[in-house]
């Protein structure tokens, strides 16, 4: 409701299809597939609000290391429908992004969508 009154019409719903990410080579975890069928939840109560949300979300299962080989990888296996690519790309570090993210590959998630652009873009 408070999203509505500041004119909110899409939200992310954290939606990753575990049978695909385990044809990408990830390993769900039990809380993976938990989440992903709680998800199921959410994406009623979204429209119910008479908002918007992407049908799946990939990259939660590589936060922070989204490369070029996994979207290489993943984007083969995508289904139809309203994808979201979750990434924290940037051009270089620095101290904050050092501190709130220390294991995060940020360079290596630009590159990755830098490599695969003309692809993702399609």
């Amino acid at each position: 409701q408070i999203g509505q009154e500041f004119g909110l019409s899409r939200v992310r719903v954290p939606a990753e299809p575990p049978a695909i990410m385990q044809r990408c080579g990830a390993s769900p975890s039990f809380g993976a597939q938990a989440l992903y069928a709680w998800t199921r939840l959410l994406r009623a109560q979204v429209r119910r609000a008479g908002m918007a949300a992407p049908d799946a979300v990939f990259g939660l299962a590589w936060t922070g290391a989204f490369t070029e080989e996994r979207l290489r990888v993943l984007l083969p296996c995508l289904p139809d429908g309203d994808i979201e690519l979750y990434f924290h790309p940037a051009s270089a570090r620095d101290a904050i992004l050092t501190r709130l993210m220390p294991t995060y590959q940020h360079e290596a998630e630009l590159a990755a969508l830098l490599a695969c652009r003309d692809i993702v873009n399609r």
